[in-house]
């Protein structure tokens, strides 16, 4: 799943940096989620937003 998210931001051209610019996190907290390493629901769901694609579509169920 993450590298399904990971490969979307890429064809989109969005990078980490400017998530994390948008959100007001770290580019590694960011990338800490998009690698599963940390488990932020308010980043996932910014992402799920930036992206126009339903939250549950694109991290599943158990995010």
């Amino acid at each position: 799943m993450y590298r399904k998210v990971k490969s979307i931001l890429v064809r989109e051209g969005i990078r980490q940096k400017e998530l994390a610019a948008e959100i007001g996190v770290l580019p590694a907290t960011v990338s800490g989620v998009l690698n599963g390493h940390h488990n932020s629901r308010h980043i996932k769901e910014f992402i799920a937003r930036k992206l126009n694609m339903d939250f549950e579509k694109l991290w599943g169920r158990a995010a």
